[in-house]
C-alpha cells in the first residue's frame, strides 16, 4: 500500500496551510472575543445604569423616610405642645375657680360673722335670740360642708365657724343656767 500525498486532497486540492487556518482560527477567536467584550461591556454598564437608579431610589426612598420621621416628630412636639398649653389653660381655670370658691367662702363666713362682730364691738352681749345662734352657723356653712355634713354625718369648721359654734353652744348654756337658777328658787318656794 501507498501512502496517499497529503498534500494533495482528493479532488486535486491543496491541503489548507496549517498555519493559515491557525491564523484563520485565531482571527475569528478574536472576532469572537471582541463581540464577547463588547457584550461585556455594554452589560457592564447597563448593570453600573441599573445600580445607580437603584442607588438613587434609595437616597430618594431615603430622604423620604427621613422627612417623614421629622414631620412625626414636629406633629408630636407640636401635639405636646398644645397639650401643655390646654393643661396650662385648664390650671389657671382651676386655679381662678378655686379662687372664686374660697373667696366667696370667706366672704360668706364674713357677712354671717359681720353682725354678731359688730354687736360685741359695741358691747352688746350675744344672746341666742340676737345671734339667731344656729342659723348664722348654717349660714356660715358651705354647700360643700353641708353636703359633708348630710352625707357622712360629719363635718370640717373654720376657725370662724368653731368660734361661732362655741357662741351658740355657750349662749345656750347660759340661757339653760338662767333657767335653772331660776326654777330652783320656785322649786324651794313650793316646797316650803
Amino acid at each position: 500500500m501507498t501512502q496517499p500525498d497529503l498534500q494533495v486532497l482528493p479532488g486535486g486540492k491543496e491541503p489548507p496551510d496549517p498555519l493559515k487556518a491557525l491564523v484563520t482560527i485565531l482571527s475569528e477567536q478574536r472576532k469572537i472575543n471582541e463581540r464577547m467584550m463588547q457584550h461585556a461591556e455594554t452589560a457592564s454598564r447597563r448593570l453600573e445604569a441599573q445600580n445607580e437608579m437603584l442607588l438613587e431610589q434609595v437616597k430618594t426612598a431615603h430622604d423620604t423616610a427621613t422627612r417623614a420621621l421629622k414631620m412625626q416628630v414636629e406633629l408630636a412636639e407640636q401635639r405636646e405642645d398644645l397639650l401643655s398649653r390646654r393643661h396650662e389653660r385648664e390650671l389657671a381655670a382651676t386655679m381662678a375657680q378655686n379662687r372664686e370658691r374660697a373667696l366667696a367662702e370667706v366672704l360668706a363666713t364674713v357677712q354671717s360673722l359681720l353682725p354678731l362682730g359688730a354687736k360685741q364691738l359695741m358691747g352688746i352681749k350675744l344672746t341666742g335670740n340676737d345671734s339667731h345662734g344656729l342659723q348664722d352657723l348654717l349660714k356660715a356653712l358651705g354647700p360643700e360642708q353641708l353636703e359633708q355634713l348630710v352625707t357622712t354625718g360629719k363635718m370640717e369648721l373654720n376657725d370662724a365657724q368653731r368660734f361661732l359654734l362655741v357662741s351658740v353652744i355657750q349662749d345656750m348654756m347660759a340661757q339653760e343656767s338662767a333657767k335653772q337658777a331660776a326654777q330652783q328658787p320656785q322649786e324651794s318656794e313650793q316646797e316650803q
